[in-house]
């Protein structure tokens, strides 16, 4: 499989208890833009809340981590490594969006989105220059780390969505 400006999807990632555990034993990880402290120009760059860059090396994460790497070894055929990974959390709300992409700022080749908990046909996916890429809960999506994305915004600031960002090298 070659990623230059496809997607690949993968369904059911993990079981629902695994994902549910996600969402619980990431709690006390997540953290907001001032907590996180991180601006470039005055500018937030991280809106929402979200972990630090370095999930996968928690010892509550591990495991799942791993069995998300396989999936996506599987999926790939590749040989990929994780260099970084974090939760984001977000409700929504337009000042939630951040266009970005991770690379060059990062040595990645790649990056994996997996949707941990989303609300079916508003935030089950990411928004990209080109449109949106819709994925279900459960589901993860690959794609090259040079394009640029974002969180889309819902009209439901009720609902909580939370996806796993993984970069690929």
């Amino acid at each position: 499989m070659k990623l230059n400006k496809s997607f690949k999807v993968i369904h059911n990632v993990l079981s629902d208890s695994e994902r549910k555990k996600i969402i619980k034993n990431v709690q006390p990880f997540l953290m907001n833009s001032e907590q996180m402290n991180v601006r470039y120009n005055n500018t937030i760059l991280y809106p929402g809340k979200q972990t630090n860059s370095l999930l996968h090396l928690e010892s509550e994460f591990v495991s799942m981590m791993e069995k998300i790497l396989d999936k996506i070894l599987k999926e790939t055929n590749l040989d990929l490594k994780i260099y970084r990974s974090w939760v984001k959390w977000s409700n929504g709300k337009e000042n939630q969006m951040n266009w970005h992409s991770h690379y060059p700022s990062h040595p990645v080749w790649a990056v994996a989105v997996y949707y941990i908990k989303t609300l079916p046909f508003f935030n089950s996916g990411t928004l990209f220059e080109d449109g949106f890429v819709r994925a279900p809960q459960n589901s993860m999506i690959i794609f090259p780390a040079h394009l640029l994305h974002t969180t889309p915004k819902y009209p439901f600031p009720f609902v909580d969505r939370y996806v796993m960002s993984i970069d690929l090298s």
